[in-house]
């Protein structure tokens, strides 16, 4: 079989985003970098936890600290049976086939017309695009080692779930994720505009279910409870850590906002002029999230319609939340449902789509240069990218819409 057949009949853009993962890691080995270190604190945790410790020491681990929830240490118990050094391939591993899943099953979501052929070369270019502006993104995870993707991975699943009625696994899914990261709160709001209340006592159920399980390793109480106690603490650390509206690299829409505009001098931090005005910023947003899904698109256009909404809200999640430049990798879903739509896309919504990608995907250290990097972090670059996917989905969505009721009439 040459090539050029090769790439027609399999799914060669897959095959490729996993050996660019692979010869990273070997990369990553040769050049005495394959780290993971944020793999190494859930590992260190999940051994504390199987032990019946105290999870969150700060004299000991300092910068290292573990930060997330006691639920989300159990998750990592299994990679215990592995030595450290062992756990960390099987993880970059494992980590590289959920990207290369949440790139398949985004686009396969997305539209009819790639499962319902034998040509595969219009999905394997897609992958190749979409693994070349995101590439900054889902590296710098397997470098870290980060669960970032394994949410995405999450929230990608669950709009077939979703959209197949599937209440009780969508419920225990999403709240399985919010003890490892509270991202998955968004989609509450989005399940009570779509009146979807039993998707949300399931999740209730699983939060609850599910924040019993580290007291099977704690034969004391009182220790379990302060490990939520703990847990706790660290989010109000790290919210307070990351609030600085006017502070470079804060990727917020409230801080975005105030830094670039004449609004920051009405705004005084730490005053409730700042609360005020962060309450009409996602006050705004909210409106403007439930304007797009009112925009229905029927089950029949496309494979998942869900996946449209998931990539809306995933893509809000740096939006809102002080978190690092990392997270922008959220984003992914929507630039993906667009690339996928390229064709139907004006002139000017594939400039704003393409100018969307380059800004989250073109701050490549490596390319750029660390000082020219770190300008652009600083001056949050990634901020007005995503806001440019939005608004091209946003556009999209309304013209799908338009188009399923011309041909109804």
């Amino acid at each position: 079989m040459n090539v050029s057949a090769f790439y027609k009949s399999r799914e060669a853009g897959i095959y490729f985003l996993l050996l660019l993962c692979t010869l990273f890691m070997v990369a990553e080995l040769i050049n005495d970098r394959f780290w993971l270190s944020d793999l190494e604190v859930y590992y260190r945790t999940a051994g504390r936890l199987w032990e019946g410790n105290n999870l969150y020491r700060y004299a000991e681990d300092k910068h290292y600290v573990f930060k997330y929830s006691p639920v989300s240490a159990v998750y990592f118990i299994p990679f215990l049976l592995l030595p450290f050094t062992v756990a960390k391939v099987i993880y970059w591993l494992l980590l590289s086939l959920i990207i290369a899943v949440v790139f398949r099953h985004t686009l396969r979501f997305a539209d009819y017309s790639l499962i319902n052929t034998d040509d595969k070369s219009r999905f394997n270019n897609l992958i190749l695009i979409g693994s070349l502006f995101f590439a900054v993104h889902y590296l710098r995870e397997l470098h870290l080692g980060q669960v970032n993707f394994i949410l995405l991975a999450s929230y990608v699943w669950s709009a077939s779930l979703l959209q197949n009625g599937k209440s009780t696994a969508y419920g225990l899914l999403i709240a399985a994720t919010i003890f490892l990261k509270p991202f998955g709160l968004i989609f509450i709001p989005y399940l009570i505009l779509v009146k979807r209340y039993r998707e949300i006592a399931w999740i209730a159920f699983g939060l609850f279910l599910f924040s019993w399980i580290p007291l099977l390793f704690y034969r004391d109480t009182a220790l379990f409870a302060d490990q939520y106690i703990a847990w706790i603490n660290e989010l109000i650390i790290e919210l307070g850590n990351k609030q600085s509206l006017f502070k470079p690299a804060n990727h917020t829409l409230f801080s975005v906002i105030a830094r670039y505009t004449p609004i920051g001098y009405l705004v005084e931090e730490g005053t409730s002029s700042q609360k005020i005005y962060q309450m009409l910023v996602l006050g705004l947003t909210g409106i403007i999230t439930a304007l797009y899904i009112r925009k229905k698109i029927p089950a029949s256009k496309v494979p998942v319609a869900a996946i449209y909404d998931i990539a809306f809200l995933t893509a809000l999640i740096p939006l809102l939340s002080f978190t690092s430049e990392n997270a922008f990798l959220f984003t992914l879903p929507a630039a993906l449902i667009l690339l996928v739509n390229w064709k139907n896309l004006s002139t000017l919504l594939k400039i704003t789509t393409g100018s969307g990608l380059l800004l989250i995907g073109g701050n490549f250290s490596e390319l750029t240069g660390k000082k020219l990097s770190q300008w652009l972090d600083d001056w949050s670059v990634l901020t007005p990218g995503t806001i440019l996917l939005l608004i091209a989905l946003f556009i999209l969505r309304k013209q799908i819409q338009n188009s399923t009721k011309s041909h109804a009439e």
